[in-house]
């Protein structure tokens, strides 16, 4: 059985019902190391959006858009 945050449907990751997910989230979600995400997310905002896992700073957070993990997961990107 999957882990109870993930609810794979149609090609894409869901992780709940929440439009942003933690930089951590978002690496469980796509399997990839906590450190790996973060330095796709500061790669995406050093770079102006160009390159990257999409992120938005809120203050001092820093969130990935749940639609960004669904165009990973949906080979989009």
């Amino acid at each position: 059985m999957p882990h109870p945050m993930f609810f794979p449907l149609d090609n894409t990751i869901r992780t709940t019902d929440a439009l942003f997910l933690t930089v951590e989230e978002a690496a469980q979600a796509l399997r990839i190391s906590r450190t790996l995400a973060y330095q796709e997310v500061n790669r995406y905002l050093d770079t102006d959006g160009a390159h990257g896992l999409a992120a938005v700073r809120v203050g001092r957070a820093i969130r990935v858009p749940q639609s960004a993990i669904d165009r990973l997961a949906s080979g989009a990107c």
